[in-house]
């Protein structure tokens, strides 16, 4: 009897040996990663040459669902054309087209009412490649989006891709690395007018330039593979010519609403 105890705790010993060791192989993923850049393409007829628009989104999944969140006003300038662009765990650069990410016809984005926001649900193959793995993984769970807003004053990292910089192929950049700003929350939760209306939003004390928004705004952690998520900045704000300027943020409790409702959009 003893002997088959010793055999048994070997067993287990070897085998959560392994599993420790399947982790500690893992490529961690630093949060600030996991922003993606929407790249669109054009060419000016003017003069052809080739121009950019390009703002920034984030991954949630929500068990096997993915979606990418962004926008509204950035998911419009999109097409199937348009490039995630974004770092794979292994630190390499990856590049994929919205048009390989779903095969429903039409317009992919579903979009929250009374919010600036747009969400996708990406249709992966049954075999997807290794660059739509590498995408994926980059997704951040769904329940570590905030719902309720921390105190004003704390601290906040917006993380994007203002003026397209951190972009491969922008300028001489040589790979994809996003672009980090902290700040403090400035606000609670207030109205601002928007063209349906007020629009919530609260606001963070900083601005950031042309195509961060989008961004996923992240609680300042210490550890660097640690996620929770309480907005996305969806522009700025800055009522007088002092020149002080000061983000408005999409609260996440909106951002988890938009996922949520947006499943019965996708089932049309």
């Amino acid at each position: 009897m003893l002997r088959r105890q010793v055999c048994f705790v070997c067993v287990i010993f070897l085998a959560c040996s392994c599993l420790t060791h399947l982790k500690a192989d893992e490529t961690p993923i630093e949060r600030w990663d996991r922003a993606v850049c929407l790249v669109e393409q054009q060419i000016d007829k003017e003069n052809n040459k080739q121009q950019h628009e390009w703002s920034t989104a984030f991954l949630v999944a929500d068990g096997e669902k993915v979606m990418i969140v962004a926008t509204a006003h950035g998911a419009r300038t999109t097409s199937r054309e348009t490039f995630v662009v974004f770092r794979r765990p292994s630190g390499e650069s990856g590049a994929i087209t919205l048009g390989d990410l779903y095969e429903m016809e039409g317009n992919p984005w579903r979009f929250q009412a009374n919010a600036d926001v747009a969400v996708m649900r990406i249709e992966s193959p049954k075999e997807p490649n290794d660059m739509i793995r590498d995408l994926m993984k980059l997704a951040i769970p769904l329940e570590s989006i905030q719902t309720t807003l921390p105190r004003r004053t704390t601290a906040v990292e917006l993380t994007g891709f203002p003026m397209g910089l951190g972009v491969k192929g922008f300028g001489v950049q040589p790979e994809v690395s996003s672009i980090v700003i902290c700040g403090q929350i400035a606000s609670r939760e207030m109205p601002v007018p928007a063209k349906w209306g007020n629009e919530t939003v609260f606001l963070v004390q900083l601005a950031g330039a042309g195509g961060i928004s989008g961004s996923p705004v992240f609680l300042q952690e210490e550890l660097p593979e640690s996620v929770r998520v309480v907005g996305m900045v969806m522009g700025y704000v800055r009522e007088d010519k002092s020149g002080l300027m000061m983000s408005r943020i999409i609260p996440g409790r909106i951002l988890v609403d938009a996922v949520s409702n947006s499943y019965s959009r996708f089932s049309q």
